[in-house]
């Protein structure tokens, strides 16, 4: 079984995107994942990290809790370093049951962390797990994302742990990520760092931060009606639409998911030809489990041959949005 433990560089670094992002490849590669993040990130006894939450609603599936931050604190307080590892690797083992592959998410430095880089370097050696770095890009120059690079390199490499390359989040503007990762990797100083491959080059787009239709539909445990493009078309706004059409023409535009009764037929023919006409919306959701009679969604048809989501819950509009 492979492991990979996901390190960050520095702050904002995206880790939990990555780690997650990189688990959903995977998955979609035929493998069989397994995701941990051994530590928790300064949160509260008991509480959930974003990590853990957000890997559960996505993959169904039982995901450990993390050591949180006090328990970590009063261990390193005692010395109790072996300890913590025994508590870090009893949580990967739990998440590796039946899987092919497993993702570690590691530990952001931070103020109230300062061991974080040294704790990364633990779990990476003890779990024998290839080191995958994350930056932030942040408009910064090759020269000092390789100096990132170099110094992270060294903090792993002195225990001989293999690196699987490095990920760029949040990159700004138009670029090209061969000449990127060239750029940078002659710009590092190791040898480690030159031969580190940039294995994703992330830009910084407001589309890979929407929630898909498909993301929306199960959140609210909705039904589908009409599949469509569910899973790629993006929510970028969320309108719930109770006044006449002259009012809401501005309000269909594309992204836009379209809250409404299904009873409202002057809004579901404003849909059906706003679909027409080109405009990708992100859907149509009708609420209070009411849905268009038979002849108006027959009358619509063609629209849904846009690829227009549809879907339905239970809830009334105000409890939807």
């Amino acid at each position: 079984m492979q492991t990979f433990f996901i390190s960050p560089m520095g702050y904002f670094s995206g880790v939990t995107t990555i780690s997650l992002g990189i688990v959903t490849a995977l998955e979609q590669s035929g493998l069989k994942v397994g995701f941990v993040k051994p530590i928790a990130q300064s949160y509260p006894e008991g509480k959930v990290g974003r990590s853990n939450h957000f890997a559960r609603a996505l993959y169904q599936r039982n995901i450990p809790k993390s050591l949180s931050s006090q328990r970590l604190e009063t261990l390193i307080g005692q010395g109790e370093y072996d300890l913590i590892m025994e508590e870090v690797m009893q949580r990967y083992q739990e998440a590796a049951q039946d899987v092919d592959v497993m993702v570690v998410e590691g530990l952001v430095p931070e103020e109230k962390n300062p061991f974080a880089a040294d704790l990364n370097e633990k779990m990476a050696r003890n779990l024998q797990a290839g080191v995958i770095l994350v930056s932030n890009y942040n408009q910064q120059q090759p020269s000092q994302l390789a100096e990132q690079i170099d110094m992270n390199v060294q903090v792993f490499a002195r225990s001989g742990i293999w690196f699987a390359g490095y990920v760029l989040n949040r990159i700004e503007g138009e670029f090209e990520a061969d000449t990127l990762g060239k750029n940078i990797s002659d710009a590092c100083k190791t040898v480690d760092g030159k031969n580190l491959s940039l294995l994703g080059a992330i830009p910084n787009s407001a589309m890979l931060l929407a929630p898909r239709t498909s993301d929306i539909a199960t959140f609210l445990n909705a039904k589908i009606l009409h599949t469509g493009q569910i899973n790629s078309r993006r929510v970028l706004n969320k309108t719930v639409i109770g006044r006449s059409v002259l009012h809401i023409l501005a309000l269909l535009k594309p992204g836009s998911l379209i809250i409404t009764s299904g009873d409202r037929e002057d809004i579901v023919m404003a849909v059906a030809l706003t679909a027409l006409s080109g405009v990708p919306l992100a859907g149509i959701l009708f609420t209070s489990g009411c849905i268009p009679d038979e002849r108006m969604i027959e009358l619509c048809r063609p629209a849904l041959s846009t690829g227009l989501p549809v879907i339905v819950t239970d809830m009334n509009s105000y409890d939807t949005a």
